[in-house]
């Protein structure tokens, strides 16, 4: 089958769900930013341009290919983590970005969907391993060199990503529910250790405090999730209205159009608006859900369950830290929050499954 004709099969629910996503991100944007210039929704179409050019790219091509080039995939991933700990940006006290001329990237993005086609490629070429404590230490090594060079940056937010992916990937693929019981308690275990010995960053300390109570410093590490909850409740039913949200606009909420977008968006859209773009998930993480139900290849559910479990920690994390549900991480929305490597690399992985939704067998529907 030619690709120009695999092309006509893109499933279009999940389509029409990400694209609803990307124009309301767009939207949410241009009023976040109202006032700034147009800077910033400029870089922004350009990823999404780019971002639907390399979907469209990615699922072209066999998802089967992505198998053969994992070891690459790994190597190439591992490299650029290393090189941005050398000679990346820094930006906030994080070394997370490389400088290619009049643009930045972040590798670390890029290395969740990396993370994603490499443990799908070890579990599926080994499922009758998958009950082994040894088979399960490998696939703890080989994402712990990602996740340590992620950590050093440091990059707490895309690390407990990483390790949300390993942990849902191995329960699909059939893993020993004690084995994923004993690596959640070491990494408790370790994030104690951390802890104590300062591996774990005083910024990410404060988060962590303030999250329980973050009226004991309301100026600092609380403000974030005291402006957030402020303007969320502001917003009301029906909200503001676009380019009418008053915290946004007088910059009492921070990273309002990055991390921060949903509260921006509740504040002018209010209840109605907020459950919206949390239906639009729902339906998009169903998609996902079916297409896994309904393709035959091994290796295709566990590619399409490695960008669930992305897309869901994403989710819930962020809305639950602008919610003050969870503490404060720096996790993006996915394909609302403003950032091109992101974006792009969400979109890469959308493009992997509809590769998979492409080529699954006919007798689904």
């Amino acid at each position: 089958m030619s690709g120009r004709r695999q092309l006509r099969n893109f499933d279009l629910p999940m389509l029409m769900l990400v694209l609803s996503l990307i124009a309301l991100g767009l939207l949410t944007l241009t009023s976040a930013t109202y006032g700034a210039g147009l800077g910033y929704i400029k870089r922004q179409i350009l990823f999404t341009v780019a971002g639907l050019a390399a979907m469209v790219g990615i699922a072209a091509i066999n998802f089967q290919r992505l198998a053969k080039f994992s070891g690459w995939i790994y190597v190439l991933t591992v490299f650029l983590l290393l090189i941005v700990l050398i000679v990346g940006k820094e930006v906030a006290g994080a070394q997370r970005w490389i400088k290619l001329g009049p643009l930045s990237i972040q590798p670390s993005e890029f290395s969740k969907v990396a993370c994603i086609i490499t443990l799908s490629s070890m579990l599926s070429s080994c499922k009758e391993q998958i009950l082994s404590l040894k088979f399960i230490l490998r696939t703890a090594m080989h994402v712990s060199i990602p996740m340590l060079l992620v950590l050093l940056q440091p990059d707490l937010g895309t690390a407990i990503v990483i390790m949300g992916i390993w942990l849902g990937l191995l329960w699909l693929a059939g893993a020993a529910a004690k084995h994923i019981a004993a690596i959640v308690l070491v990494s408790i275990t370790l994030f104690a250790v951390g802890w104590q010995t300062g591996f774990v960053k005083d910024y990410q300390k404060r988060r962590l405090i303030a999250f329980i109570n973050p009226y004991a410093d309301p100026l600092k590490s609380g403000y974030h999730i005291i402006q957030a909850q402020t303007a969320i409740g502001s917003g009301g039913f029906a909200g503001k209205g676009l380019f009418k949200g008053k915290m946004s606009k007088l910059k009492f909420v921070p990273a309002r159009h990055t991390d921060f977008i949903f509260v921006t968006l509740a504040e002018e859209l209010g209840f109605v608006g907020s459950i919206l773009v949390i239906a639009l998930y729902i339906a998009l993480l169903n998609r996902m859900v079916f297409l896994m139900r309904s393709t035959e290849h091994e290796l295709g559910v566990l590619l399409i369950g490695g960008v669930f479990f992305m897309l869901l920690i994403h989710i819930v994390v962020n809305i639950g830290m602008c919610l003050r549900l969870m503490p404060i991480t720096g996790i993006p929305l996915p394909l609302l929050s403003y950032g091109g490597s992101h974006l792009l690399s969400t979109l890469m992985a959308i493009g992997i499954c509809q590769s998979i939704a492409m080529r699954r067998s006919k007798l689904n529907f």
